[in-house]
């Protein structure tokens, strides 16, 4: 087989395998193995709105576009949390009255823009609501608590953790549960850490553990600065990061389910096996059932490859001008 320069820039490792093919028309990638087919869509697909619902008997708490809602049989009560933003017992009056200021100029609003993680303890539910101002910027988080043992329940604020969690969704799963409390990876400015919630005692904690935090997934793959101005990825044990790779550059995570994939400039890198591959500068990753859909450059794709994820070997390619 002749070797191409192209393939040898690329790191490809191309191994035959007639049961699989890539095919691309109309912004998507085809995927077929033998007779069954997958589509992969190279736009990053938007993610899902759902309602975040907690239910004890007849009572209800529910995150929906409403905002907070709670419901006790036929009764119901429905809370943007406007004044939680402007509350003395989570903010200063300069940070009150600048909040004010910045609602009448039209950069905030009082009420919640989104959620940023929920739990359950008991029959006590716990939500993490966020403000962002206009440009789409966090900068206030909450730690609310609905008590659904309670007839006609309402929302009451706790308080708020020592810094914002990294959650961009409308409806996002950061707030954990250790040991009985409530755990949430933030930045406060000067450091990233865990902050916790005690309920029992309903004490705040925060824990510092590096300088700044890049990404944290739920289950535990993050990407964070350290302070000699490097980039680490690697897995939060719940006491220490576990380090995968580093880098002087910046790193992210490939999103969607299937093995733990990190992007470090021109390379790409299972962080459980280890393989490496190089990139295109202009390629794009996209994930799929049989493996990952790489193809450059990101707009108007001329080249793909469908690659294996933990060997990163080649299972197809595409061309353009070829079905």
């Amino acid at each position: 087989m002749v070797i191409t320069p192209l393939a040898l820039l690329l790191g490809f490792a191309q191994r035959s395998n007639d049961q699989y093919t890539l095919g691309y028309s109309s912004d998507t990638f085809v995927v077929r193995k033998g007779a069954v087919k997958e589509s992969v869509s190279q736009e990053l697909p938007e993610p899902k709105s759902k309602t975040v619902s907690f239910r004890r008997d007849k009572r209800w708490a529910v995150w929906d576009e409403r905002g907070l809602s709670t419901r006790d049989d036929d009764w119901s009560f429905s809370d943007r949390l406007e004044a939680v933003s402007v509350s003395p017992r989570i903010l200063k009056k300069a940070e009150i009255l600048a909040t004010i200021a910045k609602v009448k100029a039209g950069k905030r609003t009082r009420e919640a823009t989104a959620l940023s993680g929920s739990r359950i303890i008991g029959s006590t539910v716990y939500l993490l609501p966020r403000w962002e101002d206009a440009d789409g910027k966090p900068w206030l988080e909450a730690l609310v608590a609905v008590d659904l043992s309670q007839p006609h329940p309402k929302p009451k604020l706790l308080g708020s953790f020592a810094g914002i969690s990294l959650s961009h969704e409308e409806k996002g799963d950061r707030l954990g549960i250790e040991a009985g409390q409530l755990t949430v990876a933030v930045n406060t400015g000067s450091a990233w850490g865990i902050a916790t919630y005690d309920p029992k005692t309903s004490h705040f904690g925060f824990k510092a553990c590096g300088v700044k935090l890049l990404a944290f997934e739920p289950d535990g793959p993050m990407i964070e600065s350290t302070s000699y101005g490097t980039t680490l990825a690697g897995r939060w044990d719940g006491t220490r990061t576990i380090p995968w790779l580093e880098t002087r550059g910046p790193a992210e995570f490939i999103p969607g389910p299937g093995p733990i994939m990190v992007r470090t400039g021109d390379r790409l890198r299972n962080a459980v096996t280890g393989a490496e591959l190089k990139l295109a500068p202009d390629a794009a990753v996209r994930r799929s059932r049989y493996g990952l859909v790489i193809f450059w450059p990101e707009t108007n794709p001329r080249s793909a490859r469908l690659v294996e994820p933990n060997r990163l070997e080649e299972l197809a390619r595409w061309e353009q001008g070829t079905k």
